[in-house]
């Protein structure tokens, strides 16, 4: 049976009844085409993956009612965050406009519109046009990666620059929750995770630096790995001192402008166990991996002191990240307006069941002379989130409710969800103050329910910007080969409230997330894809349920097509 030629005339009604509930001008009709594979496929590169995305799709089904505009929410989660905060100047998490260079006509866009897929690559933009700014925009698929009793492998493609740490470079992280813009402490923006790596490519091969020579002038390598552990960082690399265990093996060759030649990449690839950590990459247009660093972690080197500065990894499972980071580009001649490619992001292991993610659309309250803020002011009185279409909370194994905050009094945001006693939180962190930070808050997954829910934050301390606010329901999306889980289709609409009045409540323990078990796949029996996707399909088109969402018939879409291409069924 050809399901997608059927599916359409079942649901004619349906999408007709979602498109008017719909509102903006710019709203496009329902595209039932499935995006490329986003399960286990070779097409990316990496054999036996566990995840592969070639990034070459362009999100058509969403793209309005999530941060996540050029890729697949129910596959993505995407964040930005800079130092552009000042409440009372009407500053929170403020970006100005940047230009994607490689798309038809070079667009220049607000933040909420720089991420697109453009001539079969991902691509997307940042501009700091401030000499003194740091930003970051950070990127990760839902489904977990897992490397415990191994050495995993992940696999991704994009243009390195060779511009250097003052100025644009592409990051990699992994993190045991999915925290909103992680990375390693930076100017005005201190978004550790609890537990994590971050890997920065930022190391120019020039005269003076430890991977210099002759040959290989204008090349580029690493220049530092973070590892966090219990919130505290710990960096190894280039010109950080007390770095045991890290080393230099070589470098490549990378772009030399703001923008690259489209789909002209490097291949980049992490190998990873709890003790061991070496990065291999190419030259910018070849696909010849070669190792560039290495990092020891195996807990046998100690300082004066007899304390070990090599630690093992405090993980073994956790979420990973390709980020576009910045800082101060014009102080050095570079430019402030660029731009990242990014394709075939892979990794091997167990197929886990990924995440379902729960956006607050940014707020993109303007400013006059351009850009937009994405955060919301909040204080001690609070404010309240609705978030619709919140699908079957008892398929999750836990439920988060994330953020980042600008901070300056060393308190973390309470948490209300649905009216509940808020959820307060002893500070976890170092003792800066002045910085944007990420937090993953703990909620009972008693007090969430199917439908229309409410997420009231509020801040006793003061007035602080809130913003990439996300509702995660741990393994609630299913794996290939298992009846889909209806993704969110979320349209949340701000709106000032108060927040329940705080009363004592027990302080949620820095403990890991669950996540499911893995297992194996389930085989694929006759007619699976199929009815899989019928199941959730059927009812709907019987008028028996409420309208579907957008999200709804992308999903049984989705895995209609990717079983199909896996199964033969």
């Amino acid at each position: 049976m050809n399901f997608k030629k059927l599916l359409p005339l079942l649901l004619v009604p349906v999408v007709l009844f979602v498109g008017n509930t719909l509102t903006g001008a710019q709203q496009k009709p329902l595209s039932l085409t499935a995006p490329a594979a986003l399960q286990t496929t070779p097409s990316c590169g990496l054999p036996s993956a566990a995840f592969c995305d070639p990034l070459d799709t362009q999100n058509t089904n969403d793209a309005s009612l999530t941060r996540t505009k050029g890729l697949y929410s129910v596959v993505w989660g995407t964040s930005r965050v800079n130092e552009l905060t000042n409440v009372a100047q009407g500053q929170n998490n403020f970006w100005w406009p940047s230009t994607l260079t490689t798309c038809p006509g070079s667009p220049t866009v607000d933040a909420d519109n720089n991420a697109a897929v453009c001539n079969g690559t991902f691509v997307e933009s940042s501009n700091v046009n401030d000499a003194h700014t740091f930003a970051l925009q950070a990127f990760y698929p839902r489904q977990p990666f897992d490397f415990a009793g191994r050495t995993g492998t992940v696999q991704f493609q994009t243009d390195l620059s060779d511009q250097g740490i003052h100025a644009n470079w592409a990051q990699f992280a992994i993190t045991d929750q999915p925290v909103p813009a992680p990375s390693s402490a930076q100017q005005g923006v201190n978004t550790v995770p609890r537990n994590g790596i971050v890997i920065s490519f930022a190391l120019q091969c020039q005269p003076g630096s430890p991977c210099y020579d002759t040959a290989n002038n204008g090349r580029m390598t690493v220049n530092a790995i973070t590892v966090i552990r219990n919130y505290v960082q710990q960096t190894y690399g280039s010109g950080f001192p007390n770095s045991p265990g890290f080393s230099i093996l070589g470098s490549v060759l990378g772009r030399t402008a703001a923008a690259g030649q489209p789909g002209v990449l490097n291949t980049v690839q992490v190998q990873i166990n709890t003790t061991q950590i070496t990065v291999l990459a190419s030259d910018i247009g070849t696909t010849v991996l070669k190792p560039i660093v290495s990092l020891a972690l195996d807990g046998t080197l100690k300082d004066a002191n007899g304390t070990v500065t090599n630690a093992p990894l405090t993980f073994t499972r956790g979420l990973v990240w390709m980020e576009n980071a910045s800082y101060g580009p014009s102080l050095f001649g570079y430019a402030n307006d660029h731009q990242f490619q990014w394709a075939n992001m892979t990794f091997d292991g167990p197929v886990l069941p990924r995440d379902l993610g729960y956006d607050v659309p940014d707020s993109l309250t303007p400013r006059a002379g351009g850009g937009v803020s994405l955060g919301y002011p909040i204080g001690a009185s609070g404010q309240t989130f609705t978030l619709n279409n919140v699908t079957n909370p008892a398929n999750a194994t836990a439920a988060l409710v994330e953020f980042n905050w600008y901070d300056t009094m060393r308190t973390v945001p309470s948490v209300s969800v649905n009216g509940n006693t808020p959820i307060t939180t002893t500070w976890p962190f170092d003792t800066q103050t002045s910085v944007s930070r990420t937090i993953a808050v703990p909620v009972p997954l008693s007090q969430l329910h199917a439908g229309t829910n409410t997420i009231t934050l509020a801040d006793s301390a003061e007035t602080s910007a809130i913003s990439n606010i996300d509702l995660i329901m741990a393994g609630a999306g299913g794996t290939i080969g298992t009846t889909p889980t209806p993704s969110p289709s979320p349209s949340p609409t701000p709106s000032p409230s108060p927040s329940p009045s705080p009363s004592p409540s027990p302080t949620p323990s820095p403990t890991p997330s669950p996540s499911p078990t893995p297992s194996p796949t389930p085989s694929p029996t006759p007619h699976l894809c199929l009815d899989t996707a019928w199941a959730v399909i059927a009812p709907l088109a019987a008028g028996t349920e409420s309208p579907a969402s957008l999200a709804q018939i992308e999903v049984a879409t989705h895995q209609y097509d990717a079983c199909k291409g896996v199964t033969g069924n």
